[in-house]
């Protein structure tokens, strides 16, 4: 784990945007610990849904109390779909950093898509665009458009993630009135800088009443048995409900979710954020620091994703997620190579995506930022993760702003 926590700590954990403050990724990673605790209980439990934080009085919480998929919906659903596919779900607010991100996500999607398992598991995708206007990816990328309830974000704010719970229910509410929206029986909840490498498998856990449980992946970084955040948590998730241990260290993507669970899950992940949203004290204590505890192990062999240069291969992973910058440099020190998503911000980039850099032949000695050297393994897995991206941009129109 040296190699997460320089990571961290370095200039590379930086503002994707010249137009953001620089804690702008520290809020995200903020708004994905809490949603961290929802979907964790929902990992670890079958049966426990009911969450304990004070219901807001904000209008928007209000009217999603009475916004839900009825059980003869959801049983239509399960009647006529397979019960192995997979509809994918990517949120964004519709900035050229993310579009450029989800071009690529998708072309890659359609290249998974499009091979035999392909064709019989993945059988669907929606981004999820919490924007007031729509925007030059409408026509591109199957689209739905929720009505943000920060629409200044389409320009600046202090919290764009916080849309993102909302804007799910309001696609689960479309769902409602329009069942054939959804493909597939589970849904893949992604945000943007994930690339498909091959087709995921499905979860084959089973909980104690039987229910076959969702998948989501453990980020070292959520600590949610911190002991100064307990009062914290306490607020949102109290002892009768049980231990915080309870809690898993995972986020909102990516979560492999049927869509029945999903819409158990969902008012409580608008609520909840919604809480956060208007407790100074919560967005305090919960905001980023340095990762409390390591885990020594590596990430298990999950089903969903890696992350280079963390991990160092793809296992039983479907997807990449280039969340860190890597900085190469041979033995002599000199930099040789270098990719780091926050260096592509600019509406030219969303419009028309560069080719990104290749790696340079393997030689033994480099380095990475931190002083890891880079295994053959490694040096793979970024290679393949950089030619399966360009695969797609070469493919990609140029699009009018």
């Amino acid at each position: 784990m040296q190699m997460m926590e320089s990571l961290l700590n370095s200039k590379l954990w930086a503002s994707p945007s010249r137009s953001k403050p620089k804690d702008w990724k520290k809020q995200d990673v903020a708004m994905g610990f809490i949603v961290g605790i929802l979907i964790g209980l929902m990992l670890m439990s079958g049966t426990r849904y009911i969450f304990s934080a004070k219901p807001s009085a904000t209008d928007a919480v209000q009217e999603m109390r009475q916004s839900h998929i009825g059980e003869a919906t959801l049983s239509t659903l399960a009647k006529s779909m397979d019960n192995e596919t997979i509809h994918v779900l990517a949120t964004s607010n519709g900035s050229p950093y993310q579009n450029i991100q989800t071009r690529i996500m998708y072309g890659s999607f359609l290249k998974v898509q499009s091979t035999p398992l392909g064709k019989q598991r993945l059988k669907g995708f929606t981004r999820i665009l919490h924007r007031t206007q729509p925007d030059n990816l409408m026509d591109e990328v199957p689209t739905f458009q929720a009505s943000p309830l920060n629409p200044k974000c389409d320009e600046w704010c202090e919290f764009p993630v916080a849309d993102r719970p909302d804007a799910v229910r309001q696609w689960l509410d479309h769902v409602e009135e329009d069942p054939t929206t959804v493909k597939g029986t589970w849904l893949l909840m992604l945000e943007t800088d994930y690339v498909f490498a091959k087709v995921p498998d499905l979860p084959t856990k089973i909980s104690a009443d039987g229910e076959v449980l969702p998948v989501s992946f453990p980020f070292h970084y959520i600590q949610p048995t911190a002991k100064h955040l307990e009062p914290i948590i306490r607020e949102m998730y109290t002892e009768d409900l049980g231990p915080v241990t309870d809690i898993q260290p995972t986020g909102p993507a990516p979560v492999l979710i049927n869509i029945q669970q999903l819409t158990r899950l969902i008012l409580d992940w608008v609520r909840l954020t919604d809480h956060i949203e208007s407790s100074p004290a919560a967005k305090e204590a919960l905001g980023w620091r340095p990762p409390i505890v390591f885990s020594l192990d590596a990430p298990p062999a999950s089903i969903l994703t890696v992350q280079p240069p963390n991990d160092e291969a793809l296992g039983a992973a479907a997807l990449y997620h280039y969340t860190w910058g890597a900085i190469i440099s041979n033995a002599a020190g000199e930099k040789i190579w270098s990719f780091d998503k926050r260096d592509y911000t600019a509406e030219e980039h969303a419009n028309k995506p560069p080719k990104l850099q290749l790696l340079p032949p393997f030689e033994p000695g480099w380095k990475l930022q931190d002083g890891k050297i880079v295994s053959k393994e490694l040096y793979y897995i970024l290679d393949h993760e950089i030619t399966l991206m360009n695969e797609v941009i070469s493919g990609l129109p140029q699009l009018s702003s």
